[in-house]
């Protein structure tokens, strides 16, 4: 039996991307310490942005929201993630419906159904009692949960691009 001549010209670029892999887990672990350093937390910054989106305007707020939506998507936590996007693109839904951009509305709405779905996966909820709250979640009851939540957690003030119409 012949064997068939085996192709090495690809073999030192394998071992290239290897090698830079494992130099860039080095990278995260303290040499010998075993410890991965984690991520920086983005809590912070997404309260920050959360204040902006109370406190500014409409393209402030819109942006805010923008921004928090990038950092909560590195958030290690599954669940965490998935609550704090649904958060936002609710916010964004209720903003856009606002503002007269039913389209970018009702992408954002959908957006935050998905991650409503993907929170209440993660956290074991049956199938009925997710299609029962999404049966819930209509237009009104999407802004009123919003406007709520930002009254809790502004003093009752809400968000101030809405004192502006």
């Amino acid at each position: 039996m012949n064997a068939a001549p085996v192709d090495l010209k690809g073999f030192p670029r394998v071992i290239a991307v290897l090698l830079s892999g494992c130099i860039a887990a080095l990278g995260m672990v303290g040499c010998g310490s075993g410890n991965i350093v984690p991520p920086p937390d983005p809590t912070p910054a997404v309260d920050r942005l959360y204040e902006t989106y109370l406190d500014g305007s409409v393209d402030q707020a819109r942006n805010a929201l923008q921004e928090a939506a990038k950092l909560i998507d590195q958030i290690p936590s599954a669940h965490g993630r998935a609550r704090g996007l649904y958060l936002v693109y609710a916010r964004l839904y209720a903003l856009e419906l606002r503002e007269n951009q039913p389209d970018l509305a009702e992408l954002y709405l959908v957006k935050a159904k998905y991650w409503f779905i993907r929170g209440s996966e993660i956290g074991n909820r049956s199938e009925e009692e997710v299609s029962a709250a999404l049966k819930a979640l209509t237009t009104n009851a999407c802004i009123e949960f919003v406007d709520d939540w930002d009254k809790r957690h502004s003093n009752g003030r809400g968000a101030n691009y809405l004192k502006k119409r």
